[in-house]
């Protein structure tokens, strides 16, 4: 009996992107007034989706204000962070239209 799919998680396994995200989320952090992070931090904050990058990487700077951090991704149209699928958790479907729409 073969295999008829196999499915692969390619972020950090056959494609690097770790220097992607480090530059989206320093964009971010830059935005908003914060200072941008060197890009192993980040590497070690990677991982369970967007909602907990960001939550750890604005811990230990107190920064809750995530809706400014949904505005400065669609700035930098990072369309690929301020698309994806972890941000239903933050804000639903009128609330991410809005902030888009504000932001443009």
């Amino acid at each position: 009996m073969g295999y008829k799919l196999a499915i692969f998680d390619l972020d950090g396994t056959i494609l690097y992107t770790i220097e992607d995200l480090a530059l989206s989320m320093n964009a971010t952090r830059v935005a908003v007034g914060l200072e941008p992070q060197k890009v192993p931090a980040i590497m070690g904050m990677v991982g369970n989706g967007i909602r907990k990058l960001i939550d750890r990487s604005t811990a230990s700077d107190k920064v809750n204000d995530k809706e400014l951090l949904y505005k400065n991704m669609v700035a930098a149209e990072a369309d690929w962070l301020y698309n994806l699928e972890e941000w239903n958790a933050i804000f639903d479907e009128e609330k991410r239209k809005e902030l888009y729409r504000e932001q443009k």
